[in-house]
């Protein structure tokens, strides 16, 4: 019990000094728009200690939905968002479920997995979308397991200049990939947020976000592959 309770303390303290450090001496770029598939995009919000100009805050989308989603961008933020009862797979979550039906008879499903009522999810997504910066956007996805080149290849084509994507493994002729390796077996999508075993550090760390806000550019963190193998040498 204690040392967790200490291993709680000290990811609090290295989360807010990384805060201090990034939001004070290394972010120059404030006011963006992290469009995510998930809760990366909002951790990294929470991490910098900036206002959610995003409305894809305490959600996800599986990789399907948040394709169609990218793909009519301006017309998904503009659109209602319906209740509905049932996902894909005719299972009813023990969470708001939220449904864009676009002009082209698509539909994009919206987990809003990490609120109450259906009510507050949408007033939330709503108020968000009316702050989108289109002109210091950010597109950042978790392909999870769902990582393919088929995949990859589709993000990569979409039409935003600074877009990220998080694989499971590496890609290195095109662009907007960040690899990240995660080990184990049973790597489902979410899991960026997740600990490197034995550490306070997050999969996500290893992606150097303030750099690719600050610059468009995308790299790992400098100290990856130390960071990596002190995780790998605790399983």
């Amino acid at each position: 019990m204690m040392k967790r309770k200490i291993k709680l303390w000290m990811g609090n303290l290295l989360t807010n000094c990384n805060r201090l450090i990034a939001k004070y001496i290394r972010l120059k770029n404030h006011g963006f728009s992290i469009i995510a598939n998930n809760c990366c995009g909002g951790m990294i919000y929470h991490d910098l200690g900036e206002q959610f100009h995003s409305p894809t805050i305490n959600l996800f989308m599986l990789p399907l939905d948040f394709f169609i989603f990218l793909e009519n961008f301006d017309e998904a933020i503009c659109t209602p968002v319906n209740e509905i009862e049932h996902d894909r797979l005719g299972e009813k979550p023990d969470y708001p479920l939220g449904e864009i039906r676009l002009r082209n008879g698509e539909n994009i499903q919206i987990h809003f997995r990490h609120y109450t009522t259906f009510d507050s999810a949408k007033e939330k997504w709503e108020n968000r979308c009316k702050r989108i910066n289109k002109d210091n956007l950010f597109i950042l996805m978790e392909l999870g397991s769902f990582t393919s080149e088929k995949y990859v290849k589709r993000f990569d084509s979409l039409p935003f200049e600074n877009k990220a994507v998080i694989t499971s493994k590496p890609f290195n002729n095109i662009k907007s990939v960040i690899h990240i390796d995660i080990y184990g077996q049973g790597y489902k999508l979410g899991m960026i947020v997740d600990r490197l075993p034995g550490t306070i550090i997050r999969y996500l760390d290893l992606f150097d976000y303030i750099h690719w806000l600050n610059t468009g550019k995308i790299r790992h963190v400098r100290f990856y592959k130390s960071l990596l193998q002190k995780g790998k040498s605790k399983t």
